[in-house]
Parts: structure tokens; sequence; C-alpha cells
């Protein structure tokens, strides 16, 4: 039998020594990994995705009393975390901003804001009315009428200088009621207060031969009639009251028109046929008394209680002397 012998060439030799290397050598050529050093590192970046779709809506209301609240962010996936700030329930009127912030393993971070508008609201069903009264010495009111909160301020003011939203005095006043609140627009309303004559009552006073009267007829302007003569005389336009006899053929009575009032004389002369009247004091009196010599009493009853009192004045000098003796307002 012959014996056969495989003769290689050179280059098949070294491709057949080459296929038969190292195992770990193939290995190693073919891997990611680096080697620093003696150690090797893998570097592997991950790549995190966007919300989409996710709302976090601003919220419009006009106050009425109760709370409101943002509603919770929508749309985002499922097991994401969300934390807010500043989402609260809130009743009165104002701007509220919160934040939402979402979180999901394999998401980037995203940060939402909206905000809360709560409006003022408008006064509703409130009416300031005018009102008349028949003047009797005491202070008559109006008021705004109608429900309000209770944190709504209303501040009264009038044209006369003094008066807010009451009056003593016979005239017309006109009151500014001023309605605020923190949750309501400012609300301006205008009524008039009217403090009429009655109608009914008349003053007359007897001295002499000499009546004294306010005439119905003729404005209530104060008039004198005299038994003797017959005279019917116009004194003066005065709304005389509270008519007291001092001497013969006089009076002495409290001017009162619309915004002060003073003490005065009213006297008939039935020699000259003649009229006449003169100030004795100036006070803004309601009540008034003579001794029957040269001294008067009478009573102011102010605004307030330090504006009011019992007063005497004596008139025996060029100058009446005037002396308070009791301070506040007085019954008569």
């Amino acid at each position: 039998m012959k014996k056969k012998f495989l003769f290689l060439t050179p280059v098949l030799l070294g491709l057949f020594l080459s296929s038969c290397g190292d195992s770990n050598s193939i290995s190693s050529s073919s891997s990611n990994s680096s080697s620093i050093g003696g150690g090797s590192q893998t570097s592997i970046q991950e790549i995190k995705e966007d919300f989409k779709g996710v709302i976090f809506s601003d919220a419009t209301y006009t106050y009425e009393g109760e709370a409101h609240i943002l509603n919770e962010v929508s749309g985002a996936p499922d097991n994401t975390s969300i934390t807010y700030i500043g989402r609260e329930p809130h009743a009165d009127v104002g701007v509220y901003k919160a934040t939402a912030k979402l979180e999901k393993e394999g998401y980037n971070d995203l940060t939402l804001s909206a905000t809360l508008t709560i409006n003022k609201a408008t006064f509703l069903g409130v009416e300031f009315n005018d009102e008349q009264f028949e003047y009797d010495g005491k202070p008559h009111s109006i008021t705004v009428t109608g429900t309000l909160p209770s944190s709504s301020i209303v501040t009264y003011s009038c044209d006369v200088e003094g008066i807010t939203n009451t009056a003593t005095e016979i005239g017309e006043y006109n009151i500014t009621a001023t309605i605020t609140d923190k949750n309501f627009d400012t609300l301006v309303l205008t009524a008039k207060l009217t403090i009429k004559t009655n109608d009914d009552e008349r003053y007359l006073k007897w001295s002499d031969d000499t009546l004294f009267f306010q005439n119905a007829l003729h404005n209530n302007y104060l008039y004198s009639y005299n038994e003797g003569t017959g005279d019917l005389v116009k004194i003066s336009n005065d709304n005389a009251v509270d008519m007291i006899e001092s001497n013969e053929d006089e009076i002495i009575y409290i001017s009162k028109p619309l915004f002060a009032s003073s003490i005065k004389t009213a006297n008939y002369s039935s020699n000259d046929r003649k009229t006449r009247t003169s100030v004795i004091q100036t006070a803004n009196a309601r009540y008034v008394q003579f001794d029957g010599n040269k001294t008067i009493y009478y009573v102011v009853n102010g605004l307030t209680q330090n504006k009011s009192g019992i007063f005497k004045a004596d008139l025996s000098g060029e100058e009446p002397v005037v002396t308070c003796l009791s301070v506040g307002k007085a019954k008569f």
C-alpha cells in the first residue's frame, strides 16, 4: 500500500494556523468593550420620552361664596407621579397660581402651571329709597334695605355738613350710601331724606291785644293780628315756633329756617301800627322760656351730646351773657 502525503504550501499553512488560534483572542476582538488600565467599562445611554397631551387648565369664576379648585392634570400616562404646589380650594376674590410636576420612569420630568381666578360679584337686591317724615323734633334716618353679606360695609354721607343719614330739622337732605366689600364691586346709591312741617301743627301766642301766629294760608309765615285796631300784618318769613309772651304786645320765639335757628322777639306797636323783629341770641334752640325779666332759658339738641345742653342767657346788658347749665340732650 502506498502512503500518501499532504503537502501544504506556505499560504495554506498560514490560514490553517490562524483558524486554529486562541478562542479567547477571537472573542476579545469581537467585543464592544474597551480596556483601560487593565479593566473594562460598558457605556450605554438611555433615551427618555417627553410627556405628550397632558393638560393643566386655568379656571375663572365669579364670586358666589363657594370654594373652587383647579382641575387635576389630565392626559398623563398611568403610574405617573404628579406633585401639586398651590392647588388648593379658594372662595374669596383673587388670582391663585399653582404648579404640577410630572415624573415617570422613562420620561423627562415636566412642570406645568395654571391659574385660578375668582372675580368680584355684583350686589343684587339692595335698595336705597327716598323717605319723608313730619317734623317732630326727633331724629329720622334712611338706610339701605336688602340682604348684604356680613363682610359688607355701608358708609353714609350727605350734602349738608355734619349730617350722615340722620337729620332732625326741617329740610331736604341728599344722602349717599357707599357699599364696599372685598368680594363685590363697590356700589354707590343715593336717596333723599325729607323732614317737612307738620301741616296740622300751628304755633300762636296772645300778648295783650295782639295775637302772633303762623299763617297756614301764607307758607306758615309769622303774622300778627291786633284786636284793637284790626290790623292783620305779616311780620316776617320766619318759621316761628315755641312762642312765649315777654312784654306788652311782644313775644319771644324761635325762628327755624332749614339749617340754622335763632331766638328772636316780635312786637306790634299800636302807636304807629307797625311790627318789628330783632335777634336776641343765635342758637340752634328748640325750646325757650322767659323769666319775665331779662333772662331766657333754652334747650339745644345738637348732633352729639357735647353739642347739646340747657343754656341761660342774661339779656340785661348790651350783649347776651350765655351760661351753660347742663351738657347733653334734653327733653321738654
